[in-house]
């Protein structure tokens, strides 16, 4: 296990797109506004593939972290993480930054992660975000 003692804090400010993204034949594709926002955020650390970038930030796609609870999700991304997780065996201890995103958006690229990669663990709604952004973290 890698620790990393200096995390470089990357904060995207993520502009507001009401945009849908649509496939060959004009079609609206399933969770296009949730992979919109993951785009923009999150694809830098996590990669396109949802693989994450081996010893410095987890996978998403098959990630037991992940789907064992998928409102922890929403917990990572409003509030950040910080300190050591065990993702699918394999130990990470870097910093995720909170995201700057509204509850729709956080339901939108949480309900894109947990339906993508081969992730079938269901959809949050905008009430269990709501919900969690009540909490403190």
């Amino acid at each position: 296990m890698k620790f990393h003692l200096f995390i470089p804090f990357i904060f995207c400010l993520n502009a507001c797109s009401n945009g849908e993204l649509s496939d060959a034949e004009g079609s609206e594709v399933p969770y296009a506004k949730g992979k919109e926002i993951y785009d923009r955020s999150c694809v830098l650390c996590h990669q396109e593939s949802g693989l994450g970038i081996p010893d410095l930030y987890p996978p998403l796609a098959q990630s037991d972290y992940l789907l064992k609870d998928k409102y922890r999700l929403i917990r990572n991304i409003a509030f950040g993480l910080e300190g050591e997780i065990i993702v699918n065996g394999v130990g990470y201890n870097s910093i995720m930054p909170p995201q700057v995103l509204n509850a729709e958006e956080i339901m939108n690229v949480s309900n894109y992660v947990l339906n993508t990669w081969g992730n079938k663990a269901g959809e949050v709604s905008i009430e269990d975000v709501e919900t969690i952004l009540k909490e403190t973290n």
